[in-house]
């Protein structure tokens, strides 16, 4: 099973900026070729609520990539 944290991580750096749409079925698809195989309905209920306020998805998106850096860093020694 992949881990959902990088599987949200990936789905937030695929929607655009501008004009921030981008259809489910796309990224679905997106993620598929990514190695996450997801249905559609859990993909519509990763996205309810994780994007708003949509001002913030940079910023949060940035703390978690450092998080998971930091993680990396960690398990390598």
């Amino acid at each position: 099973m992949a881990d959902p944290l990088l599987r949200n991580l990936t789905l937030l750096q695929l929607i655009p900026r501008d004009p921030g749409k981008i259809a489910t079925t796309t990224l679905q698809e997106k993620l598929a070729e990514r190695g996450y195989v997801i249905d559609l309905r859990s993909l519509q209920r990763d996205l309810k609520g994780k994007l708003e306020p949509t001002v913030w998805r940079d910023e949060i998106l940035e703390s978690a990539l450092e998080i998971v850096r930091r993680g990396t860093r960690n398990n390598a020694c």
